[in-house]
């Protein structure tokens, strides 16, 4: 028995395919570990091939991508499997299967082929997820003074116009008067303000906003949605109440110490009611921050409350419909977290200390190093 068992077992060993020395470690998603909620759906690969033997190589690849760590544990590439692909590449391997959605999650490993053409052990697992890619991909709407805290009472807004137009004013406006208040006689809605939604571009290369001139009351009101943004019916229309200006400044995000003081010029446009400024030089100028990317800062008090109110650069400042009344807010946690769980710090009482003062901005960087993540051109 021992004489027939040595001779099969020796010819086991034969039949088995010989690996490779050589091993894949290291995958990376758009030069990322595991990234979450990535912007690209078409993500570059890499990976970093190792052997104990002298003058080794990679000679082909392959790349197993699934919907789910089973389906990968199982080598079943259900997104994208390669196959076995000629080339000593292991950097800027563009994913190239099944087209991927909003909130997609995929898997993957790799092996490769050396001089000898045998095949390598798969590398350890590695993952990606898709973030939202589109507006429509949103299903929660930011939080805002002029829609946050008590509902507002009494009916609606009335549209009495709204346009689709130029920032700049330049070309030709489109009317869409007809569409919005025939869509408010309905009840409430949410509404992309783009040129597909408007039916044309009414002003090609510029950047483009909806004009909505309403009324609450016996008070009318003008407020702007940019380009992109979404405009919700009646929250975006709130109860029409003019505040008094106290501060404004014209000044540099990066470095808000470079700045024009804006206060007159605010509150003597303010003094004949309701008005509209373009933020950019020609309405608060001359340049207090030259080729810096600039904003209106804008303090005012309603019954007493004070708030600020930020108003990007090249965007419209509609007086009052942009200052919403100030609510009283009651911080009961606050978390600085890494998004994939690493780590967390509890930044409550920072908070609730700086609140004590009165408004305040706090601007928070998720990723340092992304400006050194080589961004592709397409």
């Amino acid at each position: 028995m021992r004489s027939l068992l040595a001779p099969l077992f020796l010819g086991a060993l034969l039949s088995a395919p010989a690996l490779a020395d050589l091993s894949v470690s290291k995958l990376r998603c758009e030069y990322l570990v595991d990234p979450i909620g990535i912007d690209e759906t078409e993500p570059r690969l890499s990976w970093i091939v190792s052997s104990t033997e002298r003058g080794e190589k990679q000679t082909a690849w392959q790349i197993l991508v699934a919907s789910t760590p089973e389906a990968l544990a199982a080598n079943q590439g259900d997104l994208w499997d390669s196959g076995k692909t000629a080339g000593d590449a292991t950097s800027q391997i563009e994913y190239a299967g099944a087209a991927l959605a909003a909130r997609s999650e995929c898997h993957w490993k790799v092996r490769a082929w050396n001089k000898d053409d045998q095949a390598s052990e798969w590398s350890a697992p590695a993952k990606w997820s898709i973030g939202l890619l589109a507006n429509s991909d949103w299903s929660a709407k930011w939080i805002d003074g002029a829609t946050f805290g008590s509902e507002d009472s009494g009916p609606p807004a009335t549209i009495i116009s709204a346009s689709y137009e130029a920032v700049n004013g330049s070309g030709t406006p489109i009317n869409a008067t007809a569409l919005l208040s025939g869509m408010a006689a309905q009840g409430s809605f949410a509404l992309g303000v783009t040129n597909e939604t408007f039916g044309g571009d009414p002003s090609h290369n510029n950047l483009k906003q909806l004009r909505i001139q309403y009324q609450r009351g016996t008070q009318t009101a003008t407020r702007t949605f940019g380009e992109d943004t979404v405009m919700t019916f009646p929250a975006d229309l709130p109860a029409i109440v003019f505040p008094a200006i106290t501060g404004g400044r014209y000044e540099s995000v990066a470095n808000p110490s470079l700045f024009r003081d804006v206060t007159a010029t605010l509150q003597t446009a303010a003094q004949d009611g309701s008005f509209s400024r373009v933020v950019n030089n020609t309405s608060f100028g001359p340049d207090p921050a030259v080729n810096q990317v600039k904003r209106l800062r804008v303090n005012y008090t309603i019954d007493g409350a004070s708030s600020t109110r930020f108003i990007a650069e090249n965007a419209t400042f509609n007086y009052p419909g942009d200052l919403p009344k100030p609510i009283a807010v009651t911080m009961t946690a606050a978390t600085y977290a890494a998004i994939d769980g690493t780590g967390s710090a509890n930044v409550l009482s920072n908070l609730n200390s700086r609140a004590a003062s009165g408004p305040f901005t706090r601007s928070s960087t998720m990723r340092p190093s992304a400006e050194a993540i080589p961004r592709r051109t397409k």
